[in-house]
């Protein structure tokens, strides 16, 4: 099918098939676990049933890309992957489903679980670990017990009063019944230990951070549907025709509809041709070719992403025009800029210190690595505006929208089923394990793996997250999240003049981009008003809005 507007730049391209990962309601739940992990897999490309709410993010990505004109000509209706529920993963067998789901249990430990399900009895307490290791308690020596008698009594004898007794914790030693492989990491009481038993043992104490792990997993479930059985490395050149997706998507993005001689914004239930140019299939296609001719051969493209203001100005200021690979090309502006994913040696090329630093609203300069350990013990966490001073530390945010070769895909989850230190980690001094975010798993793991340039940018994103739609992981970030792309917007179309303290700087990206109407009722507000409010709260814009 050919494009009908006369200034789209790839008029014959393909039809693109998005993979969107959303919270969907299931039609049929169930709590014994399958032993086919094909039977698993193929839930994640059902498409969206009929009926539900019709605010909810998954309809409103599927009237996005079927009502506007410009969209339903570049794409086919979206397909949904599951999403994974954080309090999932409170339950044992749960995280075990999810996990297996996610490719990450060894098939001989996943078959043990589902024996030891299937012959449960029903007066017995339900062991998936059943026959996958047994427990030994150790007895303690008899050189134990008499060195804490003696303690005891001297302690007695020194005070005068009877000393509390002191708590003797059991150990017990685990011994596996199934293979281990030996290429296992971690300290040697963890490799020690099945897959599935250390997963457990580890992500049970994750609190808050349940929700970080639920995003890995699901999007670990989406990235192996999109790779499928497909062997071929370079599955990112868009010659890819075989019926699967070529990228993922959250459920919290936007499309780029528009460009800079829009003469109005896009809305919801456009269903004429409105002559707009068809800018984000066009961005995604010059993002692939730009990639078939850079000197690095692709692993995983960004088709969205964010970062921190310091570190936007710089990456436009300073590391897209040193790094980009279509330098010459990009010189008039009339191609977009394609570039490596930044490095620590990046920040060190301008001199920049890479552990970047914060300022909290409270006051005083913290390194970025606190924000999130002190989130985790504030009541309410959405009350923190971080405001970064110095580019470093993270300088891509993200994973919202993307592709990956079936390579990396493999290589990743190899190095995951053979680390779970990969997914939760925890310190010395810790008490708790916290979970990787997989925007920082991905593009590490494929850049050490393929190479510094084998993760591609664009320094023109096809997607922006939602204005203020509420995040359960960062609500602490929303408003940064819009500061930031508006912030992108005005460094992509060109402007040199930057104002961080600005609330108009950028802010006609908005204009661009397809927004139901509650969510532009939000955008509308913070330009009256200057406050940004959440999604949720558009009954108290409306009554805030003055009546004409």
């Amino acid at each position: 099918m050919t494009c009908a507007n006369p200034k789209c730049r790839h008029p014959t391209r393909r039809k693109l098939r998005p993979l969107v990962i959303s919270l969907i309601p299931p039609s049929n739940e169930s709590n014994t676990p399958t032993t086919s992990s094909k039977d698993n897999d193929a839930t994640s490309t059902e498409s969206v049933v009929s009926g539900g709410n019709r605010n909810s993010r998954h309809k409103q990505i599927t009237r996005m890309f079927t009502t506007h004109p410009s969209l339903s000509t570049h794409f086919e209706p979206p397909v949904f992957s599951p999403g994974v529920p954080q309090r999932d993963l409170r339950n044992r067998l749960k995280l075990l489903e999810h996990a297996n789901k996610a490719g990450l249990i060894p098939e001989i430990e996943w078959k043990a679980i589902c024996r030891a399900v299937r012959e449960q009895n029903l007066d017995d307490t339900l062991d998936p670990f059943r026959y996958l290791a047994t427990s030994t308690k150790i007895e303690p020596s008899n050189e134990d017990v008499t060195n804490g008698t003696n303690n005891s009594t001297g302690m007695a004898n020194k005070s005068g009063k009877k000393p509390k007794k002191k708590k003797q914790w059991l150990e017990y030693q685990t011994t596996s019944l199934v293979p281990i492989s030996p290429h296992r990491q971690g300290a040697p009481e963890d490799s020690s230990l099945p897959y599935s038993m250390e997963l457990w043992r580890k992500a049970k104490t994750l609190n808050r951070d349940r929700s970080v792990l639920a995003c890995t997993l699901a999007h670990l479930m989406a990235m192996k549907t999109l790779v499928g059985e497909r062997e071929n490395a370079n599955s990112l050149d868009g010659s890819d025709g075989d019926g699967g997706f070529d990228f993922i998507l959250e459920d919290n993005v936007r499309a780029v509809v528009g460009i800079e001689s829009d003469e109005k914004h896009s809305t919801e239930g456009s269903e004429q041709w409105t002559g707009w140019g068809c800018e984000c299939a066009n961005r995604i296609w010059d993002a692939i070719d730009a990639s078939n001719d850079a000197q690095s051969q692709c692993h995983m493209r960004y088709y969205g992403w964010l970062g921190s203001l310091p570190n936007l100005n710089w990456m436009y200021k300073n590391h897209i025009p040193r790094s980009a690979f279509n330098s010459d090309d990009v010189k008039n502006r009339e191609c977009a800029a394609l570039f490596p994913f930044p490095t620590n040696e990046d920040f060190e090329r301008d001199s920049i210190d890479y552990t970047s630093k914060l300022k909290r609203q409270e006051g005083g300069i913290q390194p970025e690595e606190c924000l999130e350990e002190q989130s985790k013990t504030t009541e309410d966490p959405s009350s923190q505006m971080p405001q970064f001073t110095t580019p470093g530390g993270t300088a891509v945010w993200g994973t919202f929208a993307y592709t990956i070769s079936s390579a990396s895909y493999r290589s990743l989850i190899n190095q995951l089923q053979n680390d779970v230190g990969s997914l939760v980690w925890k310190g010395k001094r810790m008490r708790a394990y916290l979970a990787k975010p997989i925007d920082k798993v991905l593009p590490r793991h494929i850049k050490s793996e393929f190479g510094p340039g084998a993760v591609h940018l664009s320094d023109r994103v096809a997607f922006v997250r939602c204005p203020m739609l509420g995040s359960k992981i960062h609500p602490q970030w929303e408003e940064g999240f819009c500061r930031s792309t508006e912030m992108q917007h005005h460094l992509s179309s060109g402007h040199e003049d930057i104002n961080f303290d600005s609330s108009d700087c950028g802010s006609d990206v908005w204009d661009h981009v397809w927004l139901t109407s509650e969510e532009m009722q939000v955008v509308n507000h913070r330009r009256k008003s200057g406050k940004w409010v959440q999604k949720s709260d558009t009954s108290q814009v409306r009554n805030d809005e003055p009546v004409s």
